[in-house]
């Protein structure tokens, strides 16, 4: 017979196997929930897709078909007569049920999206699409969950090849400026692109060089003090609303303006300002091509 002493010594042991049996019965049955969601995911015939640049990578893939409920900002034209579901700061959460969704999939956290999902027995995932690299994370997991991966590998290879493609005649890279917005008639209240994000790698990739190397940020505002220190050689300004045969009247617009208010930098003593334009200029999506060739154009013709 074990003597008492024994009999304690045994408890912690018996203790943590006990433990260590129901963590092994939590994670099984985790592991089976997140086979069983993938399963589903792959059978999704209505999909809910609250972002633009996800609605256009499925769209570009061929998946449209599955797709019941957008963004208010979508801007695929095959998209025009879908539902909408809101946006990412104000999701309607009951035009999302009432749509029946099998998959949601949206672009950053909303805590009320995927408590909804989570408590309806709904797949769902969130994306976070800042860079090339998590863009084509993005469009691999679709095509793997989808069952789609030919139409995902095709599209990034059209992409990732074309932007590999562009060839510059300068040895230097020119500085450049990206604008998101400004003031509509002066030179202030400047929202820039930084050095982080799919935009500046658009612009490597076209030839040019962000002016503002080291911000180690997306977007910001920035000020005058910095911008006259930066001195861009180059400015471009997107705009996500005008059409193609506004273009000259914006550029004229835009360099008076900044000729006006900034004389001395070398973007308007040489008449370098630009517009950029196209909807889906900001969208890490599939247009993500035509936005680099937009700037190389504009780079090459100097």
């Amino acid at each position: 017979m074990d003597s008492p002493l024994a009999l304690k010594s045994d408890e912690p042991m018996r203790s943590t196997l006990l433990l260590l049996s129901f963590l092994l019965l939590a994670c099984t049955r985790a592991e089976i929930s997140r086979v069983e969601e993938q399963a589903s995911a792959s059978n999704a015939q209505r999909i809910v897709v609250l972002g633009p640049s996800t609605s256009a990578n499925l769209y570009a893939m061929g998946q449209g078909h599955r797709v019941v409920g957008v963004s208010d900002y979508c801007t695929v034209k095959e998209a025009q007569t879908t539902a909408r579901v809101g946006g990412l700061a104000d999701p309607s959460l009951e035009r999302m049920v009432a749509l029946s969704p099998d998959l949601v999939l949206t672009q950053g956290n909303i805590p009320l999206v995927e408590q909804l999902c989570a408590e309806s027995g709904i797949p769902f995932h969130a994306f976070t699409t800042d860079t090339l690299q998590e863009w084509n994370d993005e469009v691999a997991w679709l095509g793997e969950t989808l069952g789609a991966v030919k139409e995902a590998d095709a599209l990034r290879a059209k992409t990732n090849n074309g932007l590999a493609a562009f060839q510059t005649d300068s040895a230097e890279e020119p500085s450049v400026l990206l604008v998101i917005f400004r003031s509509e008639e002066e030179a202030s209240k400047l929202m820039v692109a930084g050095d982080r994000g799919f935009l500046n790698e658009l612009l490597l990739s076209a030839g040019g060089k962000n002016v503002l190397q080291g911000s180690d940020r997306d977007y910001f505002d920035l000020n005058e003090e910095r911008l006259l220190r930066a001195a861009p050689e180059w400015i471009f300004e997107f705009n996500t609303s005008a059409k193609e045969e506004d273009r000259a009247q914006l550029n004229a617009q835009a360099l008076a303006i900044w000729r006006r208010d900034f004389p001395s930098l070398p973007a308007s003593k040489a008449g370098h300002v630009y517009t950029l334009i196209g909807e889906d200029l900001l969208i890490p999506g599939p247009h993500m091509l035509a936005t680099a060739e937009q700037i190389q154009v504009l780079l090459s013709a100097k």
